[in-house]
């Protein structure tokens, strides 16, 4: 009755009768066990969360967890996650007794899968811990391939686009007298004539030869339309960031896509004479408070990114402004 799945036992031994199985019994129709073979990925999946559901009710042991996955891996060798389970985790058996043993080779990262590139620490809060791990994204396209991959849509999204300076159109622009001589320092800085000296002297002293400014104020007063014409006046690029590119709804992809940020504009930075600028548009949608003790999803991503960004920015080369 319990390998036909009539019954279930949890790890204490108490007996427990699924759900389906009473609602058989209660309208007189047979119980028919549920199918292990001639399944797609997308019902292996279903089969597996539902599995793990059971599981977290206590009402079926991790050996019963680990007999029925490696039942359904055996029956429906023909779908992409198995095929790749196959590729990268051998002959699929799983084993509650070498639990612990596997646990120290992850955390020592010696683990076979660790060795052959098919998991990674995972991070937490920006930074990794070696208490959680993720499969590589290159290895979860394999697994879903049947059902269409994990990031295809997103793909082919950058966080950042280029902006030529002589692409960049001459506007008059009106400011206060204080915020007047502000801009009028800031360009006068980010000259050709002064950049390269104002640069050595910062050097000689040990300090970052870069300019990290912070434009405030209310929208539609001109923030984005400055940095523009700064950086036409001073024949620099602009790298733009988009915020709502660096957003994902997939876990870790954010931290991914500001790295990247920071990757391309490190790239253009040495293959430019005349170094861009790295413009963060809106910025307040991820320059905010940091949330201490984060539990949601969505804190602890933004505190990913806040953390990121300022070791990127406290890592850059000290001759690389940002």
């Amino acid at each position: 009755m319990r390998k036909r799945g009539y019954i279930r036992v949890d790890d204490e031994g108490h007996i427990n009768v699924p759900k389906e199985v009473l609602r058989c019994l209660k309208s007189n129709r047979p119980v028919v066990p549920e199918p292990t073979t001639g399944l797609t990925t997308s019902k292996i999946l279903s089969r597996v969360k539902k599995i793990l559901a059971i599981r977290h009710d206590d009402q079926m042991t991790t050996r019963e967890v680990f007999r029925e996955l490696n039942a359904l891996m055996e029956g429906n060798p023909d779908t992409s996650i198995v095929r790749s389970a196959r590729k990268y985790a051998g002959d699929l058996c799983f084993d509650e007794d070498a639990l612990d043993e596997l646990l120290c080779e992850f955390r020592a990262g010696i683990l076979e899968l660790q060795v052959n590139g098919v998991i990674e620490y995972a991070g937490m809060d920006g930074m990794l811990t070696k208490d959680f791990f993720k499969i590589k994204d290159a290895i979860k396209e394999e697994i879903f391939a049947d059902v269409g991959g994990v990031r295809k849509a997103e793909a082919k999204v950058s966080a950042s686009r280029k902006l030529v300076a002589a692409d960049i159109g001459r506007k008059e622009l009106f400011y206060n007298p204080q915020e007047g001589r502000q801009v009028a320092q800031l360009k006068e800085l980010m000259s050709e004539g002064r950049f390269g000296d104002i640069r050595a002297k910062m050097k000689e002293k040990g300090h970052r030869t870069g300019f990290t400014c912070l434009f405030y104020g209310n929208p539609g007063t001109g923030k984005t339309e400055t940095v523009y014409q700064i950086a036409r006046e001073s024949g620099r690029d602009l790298y733009i960031v988009d915020v709502s590119q660096i957003k994902s709804c997939w876990v870790g992809e954010s931290e991914k896509n500001i790295k990247d940020v920071f990757d391309k504009y490190r790239t253009a930075v040495k293959a430019d004479d005349n170094i861009p600028i790295l413009l963060f548009n809106e910025a307040d949608a991820i320059f905010g408070i940091r949330q201490q003790g984060a539990e949601r999803a969505v804190d602890k991503m933004e505190n990913s990114i806040q953390n990121i960004i300022l070791q990127e920015m406290a890592a850059f080369p000290v001759q690389d402004p940002l």
